[in-house]
């Protein structure tokens, strides 16, 4: 049986192969894999409250959240964002917590518009 929380975690936009290809990706991992990313997510490291200490002219911030993602929502990547001066965060649409693999056409220009905006901030 599928995990629903796994296909929750999918924009319901992806393509059907792409979200087994996600299953199967988890499913390989062994019991250990899913909970344990879950056990350090929900009571791991917890560093909200150091992150207005970064630098960002030392180690430049763009956040991206996919709009389906609702273990790390746009709102909560968001707040955090905001506590990072100079951080920019961008929603992710038609994507979910696995945009890579969910839909790569989709995913790669919010990367590469990542990456282009931190490479503009090396001085």
């Amino acid at each position: 049986m599928q995990s629903l929380t796994t296909h929750q975690l999918i924009a319901p936009t992806a393509p059907a192969a792409n979200k087994a290809l996600i299953w199967h990706s988890y499913s390989a991992g062994a019991y250990d894999l899913f909970h344990g990313d879950l056990d350090f997510y929900n009571t791991g490291w917890d560093a909200r409250d150091r992150v207005g200490s970064i630098d960002t002219k030392q180690c430049p911030v763009y956040m991206l959240t996919g709009e389906y993602d609702y273990s790390t929502t746009p709102e909560m990547s968001r707040a955090t964002a905001e506590k990072i001066r100079g951080a920019k965060f961008e929603v992710m649409e038609q994507l979910g917590h696995f945009p890579a693999t969910e839909n790569p056409k989709v995913f790669v220009p919010y990367l590469i518009r990542a990456i282009e905006w931190i490479q503009s901030q090396k001085t």
